[in-house]
């Protein structure tokens, strides 16, 4: 409904999030969630986390291993995307 000719903006306000904003389903262990983000947002937008020390969930890298997604997938979300955005 926002349109660019509405808002004044060059694009939607969605692909302004898509772009700036970085999500982490932190703790959150299922697959139906991670796949959804993926398409929601890509891979390239998401950061593996874990609410430690408040969660120590001892499947967390089965989780992402065992996933569906691809390789690339898997190693953007479980540390390329950190790498990237915190320049390391």
């Amino acid at each position: 409904m926002l349109t660019p000719a509405i808002t004044g903006l060059k694009k939607y306000p969605s692909e302004y999030y898509k772009q700036n904003v970085y999500l982490t389903p932190s703790g959150i262990f299922s697959s139906m969630q991670l796949e959804y983000l993926v398409k929601l947002m890509g891979a390239d937008h998401i950061l593996y986390a874990v609410n430690y020390p408040y969660m120590q969930p001892e499947n967390t890298y089965e989780f992402l291993a065992e996933s569906s997604l691809t390789q690339e997938q898997k190693e953007l979300i479980a540390h390329g995307n950190a790498e990237r955005i915190l320049h390391i």
